[in-house]
């Protein structure tokens, strides 16, 4: 059974990392921006986003299948709003996105959506 605060901060530690390194994060930056006129950058640009989102989707639709999260949840939209605060903290207010920081940020995530026990029977209740 895996961790779903663990696995979301991993991620998010990972993408704050990326984006808060001095060279990365410009690079980053810079494919953001320029990927509405540049056709290859935009393919780069869907290439990384696509990346982060399978794994950030794969998290969520575990956590689901668990019993973690409602069944009826926005994988795709709840992942994006997770990921959304990390990059505009580390891009565009400069925040230092420490592991810590991270944690708050996936904290608010969990409370917005609830953790979300089934009412399933466990082997135990039955």
């Amino acid at each position: 059974m895996g961790d779903l605060r663990a696995e979301l901060a991993a991620i998010g530690t990972h993408l704050a990392e990326l984006l808060t390194s001095q060279r990365m994060g410009s690079v980053v930056a810079s494919i953001i921006l320029e990927a509405r006129r540049d056709s290859e950058l935009e393919e780069l640009r869907q290439r990384f986003l696509a990346s982060r989102r399978d794994a950030m989707n794969a998290v969520i639709g575990a956590a689901i299948a668990r019993g973690d999260l409602p069944p009826d949840i926005d994988v795709q939209r709840a992942g994006d709003e997770l990921a959304a605060q990390v990059l505009f903290q580390a891009l565009v207010l400069r925040a230092d996105v420490d592991r810590s920081h991270v944690l708050d940020l996936v904290d608010r995530w969990l409370e917005r959506y609830g953790t979300f026990r089934s009412t399933r029977p466990t082997r135990g209740d039955q």
